[in-house]
This record gives C-alpha cells, structure tokens and sequence, in this order.
C-alpha cells in the first residue's frame, strides 16, 4: 500500500464514481480499477460496491476512509514541517553538464547559506525520487514525441509538470582527439561506425534505439553516471549526443555558463546533418506541493 493507493481511494469516495474520480486524477479509469483491486486484495476486505447509481462505500470501506482521511492529512502536516524549516534544494535531474553548472552558478550567486542536495539520474527514477520525497523537485528531459508517454506515466504517480524549455536540439559530441574533431556536422550513419557511449537509464536506451538506430551493438558503452560519460568522451574513443539550451534552443534562453561548461570539459559539438533531433525539459513535483521561495529562485535562474 502507497500514499497513491490512499489518495486514489479518497477520491474515489469524494466522487462516487470510478469515472469522474479517473478524469479528477488525471489517470485512466483501468488503471484507477486495477489500483484498488491491488489495495483490496492486500487489505482483505472490499472498500467499494458498484450500485446502480455509482460507486458505494462497504461498512469496512467507510472506516477505511476515515481512517485514510486522518492519515493523508499528517502527511500533508509532516511535509508542511520541511517545507518551513528547509531551505535547501533537494533537486534531482537527467544528466547534464548544463543542469549542474546552472546549479553551481546559482549557489554561488545566492546570499543563503542552505544545505542543498543535487542528484543525477534517468528520467524514471526522477519520478520516484520525487513520489518518494527524496527530492522535491525533479527535471526530466524527453523527446517532445515521447511527451504523451511521459505525462501519462506523471498523471499516474501523481506527479504535475510544468515546461522549462521546448525544441531544444540534440548535438552530437565528441573530443578533440576523435577522428570528427575537425568536421562541422555529421550524419546519423557516420555516427553508427564509431564507438558510442550512453547512459543505462530507459529512457536514454529507448531513444538510443529508436533515433540513433543503434541496440545490441559491441562498440556501445553503457555508463551509470556523468562522470564516466564525459571520461569516455574525452578518451577520444567515443562520440554521443547532448542537448544544451545554450546551443540551439527555439524558446530556451541563453546562457553563457552552459557553453563554458562544455568548453572546460573539451568537448566539440558538431550539427546532426541528417536529422533534426529536439527535447524538451519539465520541472515536476508531487500534486499539490508549493515550491519554496528558493526552489522558486532557482527555477527562475534556469529559465
């Protein structure tokens, strides 16, 4: 049983109806079924009837309810307690050069001395981080065909979006000792005959599959962190592709600190001739949860 599973059953019993209580949820009535068919199962016991007129409460559901009801109100007083007495950013984000050096340059030019917690990870475990409250705000990063998918995989978490930069295109990268240091662009087939390294995560495999054309494939390097991604570029053996705001970006502003940043680490960005590959960035947060004024700050440096 999650947090989820109980605000879904609210609402449920809010509603009276499995449909209104799914479009309130923003999730599919399916979906809303098969969660409380799960809680049913674990708690032993139905907490709703179907009548004629709707969705009913069971004796044991109507005490359930209640009892749910107190349970999701402490947990709004207990995350009301961090929120007054944090100050520090608790924000985890798909890897990025760009992300981490807007990170750094924002603690450098704030005036508060605040404990803050910034972590690197695939655009799924974002998700979690956040459900999970380890981190109260999350950026994920997602080609805008894939948009549907993600909102829906948000909308069943419970999670809200809001954009921070749309049509943001991919470049390729590589260092100055590749054998492409020296061209300007490069074709997505070219790409295909060098030693490529990516991240591990899903969302990073799926679109290594489905853009770059490459799955099971020897000369492919998979890599858990940023760390290691940025050491296989410099080696001069691998090439990959980023997306920067700063590079090429149709409603994203510029920032100076992004191109440094790539600058230091010795990468050369080269133009994707054949293909014209765009993301897009959200910020998100648990349903309901106001951001605090620095998290607000932040957000705000980065737009």
């Amino acid at each position: 049983m999650t947090f989820r599973h109980i605000e879904c059953a609210i609402e449920i019993a809010r509603c009276g109806s499995m449909n209104r209580a799914a479009a309130d949820l923003g999730v599919s009535q399916p979906y809303l079924s098969g969660i409380i068919k799960s809680l049913e199962e674990e708690l032993g016991y139905e907490i709703f009837i179907r009548t004629k007129t709707g969705i009913a409460l069971t004796e044991n559901g109507s005490e359930f309810i209640n009892r749910a009801r107190v349970i999701m109100e402490e947990l709004r007083a207990i995350n009301s307690i961090g929120i007054q007495r944090s100050k520090g950013l608790r924000v985890a984000t798909y890897y990025s050069t760009f992300f981490m050096r807007r990170f750094l340059d924002f603690r450098a030019e704030s005036n508060e001395d605040a404990d803050d917690a910034f972590r690197e990870m695939g655009n799924f475990e974002i998700m979690d981080a956040v459900v999970n409250r380890d981190s109260s705000l999350g950026i994920i990063v997602f080609p805008g065909e894939k948009r549907e998918k993600y909102f829906e995989k948000l909308r069943e978490l419970g999670l809200t979006h809001f954009l921070l930069y749309d049509s943001v295109r991919l470049h390729a990268v590589v260092s100055a000792r590749h054998p492409l240091a020296s061209r300007q662009t490069v074709t997505i087939s070219e790409m295909r005959t060098y030693p490529y390294v990516a991240f591990a995560d899903e969302s990073s495999q799926s679109f290594l599959a489905t853009h770059i054309g490459l799955t099971e494939h020897n000369r492919v390097l998979r890599v858990s962190d940023r760390a290691g991604f940025n050491d296989a570029i410099r080696s001069g053996n691998y090439l990959s592709v980023l997306s920067n705001p700063v590079l090429e970006g149709k409603s994203a502003k510029p920032a100076s600190a992004g191109v440094k940043a790539l600058k230091e680490d010795g990468f050369i960005i080269l133009s994707i001739s054949d293909a014209e590959l765009y993301l897009e960035a959200h910020y998100i947060t648990t349903r309901g949860y106001r951001l605090t004024d620095r998290e607000q700050a932040f957000i705000k440096y980065l737009m």
